[in-house]
């Protein structure tokens, strides 16, 4: 036989043909393309044909359980029928499980009967004659059970009841929803008319899913506790929907508005200093000028400081932090101590805001900072919430998730710090210490999730300086450990921390975690328990101990009583600078100078042999007792001044004073020094070295020195085999003219009758004046080519053109003057004898004007 399934067609999963029955009475079918269609049964429809014997039956087997025979359209033996099969899943549960899949075979039997073999006997059938069947291939459908989809709002699983303001939700569709196919997750509101698509994910093969809203968007809280949000899970075309519902608990945090896929958590726990500058954030909180709800009123928020002054009954600080209804810590500790307000907020429409703050004076540890709402203020004239209708709640309103605790609160935890004044200090010097931030010493207790953290406390103070851990107090050198006791039997407390007991000084600044000492006045002294006292901030009694000049750790930290150990939490450091030297001062400005010579003056200054930039510095130039000039200096690198000046004139002894100081937080060190030397007054000889009007002279065994030439008078006297011969004040130095900028400005004859080399004069200028001198003097020659003349000197060439030549006399203009020489002084460039220079040039001109002729005839022709 030949047997098909022509309902449900689905002949795999992914075809997505599903079964549900709705709270209608109908079973329904959920097909892809959402042409939902409603039927009293769970159909199964096909046909069978056998063109021999015909069909003797079609047995109908589900998930490989025989479930019965079908009916047939036509009478045992028809060659052809079609054939159903029907059932309400709803009666037989125990087979029939919800949100499962089904896949059906049908058997299709032929009316032929073979008597030697039989098939065993199964469901109703007893055992029957072997006949020939067919099955047909597997056709899915999905079993959704009962109308009724399942969403839960939860945490890994678990339920939630409340979820703070922007915190996180799971919303674990559980059942019932159609496989395969897009939900949509709304968030929804009627009081506040809030209706927002979160995300959408796709069921699974069982119409299941699971997905993460990482934060939920700023809304605020309902008024009233039990007026929930809604968490709505939609499949559209398919009429499925389910809810769940929470709370919205105001929560405060150190985090802004975290985005909904941002994975970040919050923060719980913060450390830091007193005065630190901290931003917190409120979520969830009552809305201000809300359109849906009440759009005429303001509500106000409180940020809360906890613990920073001792009350008179002691008791228990009792709070919880955390993230969310199953992560959040139980948090107690004792004693309580007062609280103040450090900033007053305005909720937006969202119930959310932000506020500044910094940390006031509080002791090291945990410190609450939470949020309530104080008031509603609505705009006058205007409607508004009827007073005591709802209440006005603090941070993780208690009342509402019941967690037994004040509020919810982020935690910020204090750290000690310590200076000391002055930070630079001598050897045996008293200095100030001054701390903020140090741990109570006496009686605090800190539990979490009902575990001791720290029990009865009783430390004292420990205060390091330095290797040896050591100080220096009333001329003693004394250990450090236990600073506040080992002084206590004289009843004064150059450190008041462990004692006096702070439980009878409830005035102490040492309950704000200030670093304190305490003086008693013995001479109003009645009753031990009533002798007036006052409190000092920090302690200024002790004194830098001797120690090699350097930088120095100053720890602090504590020593426990009740176990005899050393404790680190909550410990601080600074360092101190010690000085032991005073400033030192080196002044260097060599032995011999001259007049005019360019003077160095070098100083070092320096602090323990470290060099050290001065505060002030004067450098001052003295001739025996009398004062001459200031010197002008620049700084080279630290510690380290050169000045440079022209040394004086007149010959003598002078010297150089330096005066410096360096200032420190709360002194000054003072370092002065001298350095001689003498001026002379001759140089004869020297040969120089000369960078404009800067002259080097290297004096033999003695170095070199600089001269300032415009300060001794100079002048050139002579110029011999190109060395200027320089007068000056201190007598004749020789240099290299190139090295004088020496220029050529004119040249002339002396007079008309004089036309040798001796009678031409030139006008030079140099670096240290102008001055004459003849052609013969500076083995000058002249030499002609063609109608080109060349001057040559010792200091230069000058380039001329020859004018004429009569009588044995050349005229040569040049660029700086015209001279007339005879020939008998011009040298040819080829070595020819001035008279045959002389006839060359009449025969070259000759030739010129015989040529000229020659054309003009020809022109005229």
């Amino acid at each position: 036989p030949t047997v098909s399934i022509t309902f449900p067609e689905a002949t795999s999963q992914e075809e997505n043909f599903a079964f549900v029955k709705r709270n209608d009475g109908y079973i329904w079918l959920l097909l892809p393309n959402c042409a939902d269609t409603p039927y009293e049964w769970l159909w199964i429809n096909g046909t069978a044909s056998d063109s021999c014997s015909g069909i003797n039956r079609v047995e109908i087997w589900i998930n490989g359980t025989y479930m019965g025979d079908a009916t047939l359209s036509g009478p045992v033996g028809s060659n052809e029928v079609t054939w159903w099969w029907r059932i309400d899943p709803t009666k037989n549960p125990e087979f029939w499980v919800e949100e499962s899949w089904y896949y059906v075979v049908a058997r299709a039997y032929d009316n032929s009967v073979n008597d030697e073999k039989t098939i065993p006997s199964h469901g109703m059938h007893p055992k029957l004659p072997l006949t020939n069947y067919q099955d047909t291939e597997k056709h899915w459908f999905f079993w959704m059970g009962q109308d009724g989809a399942v969403v839960i709002v939860c945490d890994n699983y678990r339920p939630l009841d409340w979820v703070p303001g922007n915190g996180r939700i799971d919303v674990w569709g559980k059942t019932r929803f159609y496989p395969y196919t897009d939900v949509e997750i709304w968030l929804e509101n009627d009081l506040y008319g809030f209706k927002q698509l979160l995300t959408t994910v796709k069921a699974d093969k069982y119409g299941r899913f699971y997905v993460t809203i990482d934060h939920l968007p700023e809304v605020p809280r309902n008024p009233t506790c039990g007026s929930e949000w809604t968490i709505r899970a939609v499949q559209p075309c398919k009429d499925i929907s389910g809810v769940d519902r929470f709370e919205i608990i105001p929560w405060i945090t150190f985090e802004d508005t975290f985005d909904q896929n941002d994975p970040t958590t919050w923060q719980t726990t913060k450390s830091g200093y007193v005065g630190d500058t901290v931003t917190v954030y409120g979520h969830g909180f009552l809305p201000s000028e809300h359109g849906k709800w009440d759009p005429y009123s303001t509500v106000y928020v409180e940020i809360v400081y906890t613990d920073v002054a001792p009350l008179e009954e002691w008791g228990w600080r009792e709070i919880f932090n955390g993230t969310g209804q199953f992560n959040w810590d139980n948090l107690r500790w004792y004693p309580r101590l007062s609280e103040t307000v450090l900033a007053t907020v305005t909720t937006d429409e969202n119930g959310y805001w932000k506020a500044t703050i910094q940390i006031p004076q509080s002791f090291g540890g945990f410190h609450a900072i939470y949020a309530r709402e104080v008031e509603i203020v609505t705009e006058h004239g205007k409607p508004g919430p009827t007073p005591g209708t709802f209440p006005l709640v603090k941070s993780g309103w208690p009342e509402c998730t019941e967690v037994p605790k004040e509020a919810q609160a982020v935690i910020f935890d204090v750290w000690p710090t310590i200076a000391i004044s002055p930070s630079t200090a001598l050897t045996d010097q008293y200095v100030t210490i001054t701390g903020e931030g140090l741990p109570l010493p006496k009686y605090y207790e800190l539990w979490m999730n009902e575990e001791p953290i720290v029990e009865n406390r009783d430390w004292c103070l420990v205060l390091d300086f330095g290797p040896n851990e050591q100080w220096v107090f009333e001329n003693k050198r004394i250990r450090n450990n236990e600073l506040d006791l080992s002084w206590g039997a004289g009843m004064w407390y150059p450190f008041s921390f462990n004692s006096p007991d702070p439980a009878f000084v409830l005035d102490s600044p040492v309950w704000s975690g200030k670093l304190t000492s305490m003086t008693l006045d013995f001479s109003e002294l009645i009753d031990m328990c009533e002798m007036p006292y006052q409190f000092h901030i920090g302690s200024k009694y002790l004194k830098v101990p001797i120690l090699p000049a350097n930088d120095y750790e100053v720890k602090l930290y504590y020593y426990n009583k009740n176990t005899d150990t050393y404790v680190y939490d909550y410990s601080a450091k600074t360092c101190v600078s010690v000085l032991k030297d005073p400033l030192n001062l080196a002044v260097e400005v060599g032995g011999i100078h001259y007049p005019g010579e360019v003077m160095d003056v070098f100083v070092t200054v320096d602090v323990d042999g470290i060099p050290k930039d001065a505060t002030t510095l004067s450098l001052e130039l003295y001739r025996g007792d009398t004062f001459v000039e200031t010197l002008t200096y620049n700084k080279v690198s630290t510690g380290f001044y050169v000045a440079t000046f022209n040394c004086p004139s007149d010959e003598g002894d002078y010297f150089i004073k330096a005066v410096a100081s360096k200032e420190y937080e709360c002194f000054t060190l003072y370092g002065s020094a001298a350095a001689g030397f003498s001026v002379t007054a001759s140089l004869e000889g020297y040969m120089a070295s000369i960078n404009e009007m800067i002259a080097d002279v290297v004096i033999p065994n003695l170095g070199q020195i600089q001269l300032n030439l415009s300060a001794i008078n100079t002048r050139i006297v002579d110029i011999q085999n190109g060395t200027a011969i320089i007068q000056g004040d201190m007598g004749l130095v020789k240099a290299n003219l190139s090295s004088l900028n020496t220029k050529i400005l004119a040249i002339e004859n002396l007079n008309d009758t004089i036309t040798n080399l001796e009678g031409i004069v030139l006008e030079i200028q140099t670096s240290v004046g102008n001055f004459s001198k003849t052609l013969a003097d500076l083995n000058g020659i002249v030499s002609i080519t063609d109608d080109v003349a060349t001057i040559k000197t010792e200091i230069g060439e000058i380039k001329g053109k020859v004018l004429s030549i009569e009588n044995g006399l050349a005229t040569i203009k040049t660029e700086i003057g015209t001279i007339t020489v005879n020939t008998d002084s011009i040298k040819s460039d080829v070595g020819l004898q001035p008279v045959t220079i002389g006839l060359s040039l009449i025969a070259a001109l000759a030739a010129i004007i015989a040529a000229a002729l020659i054309l003009r005839k020809v022109y005229l022709k």
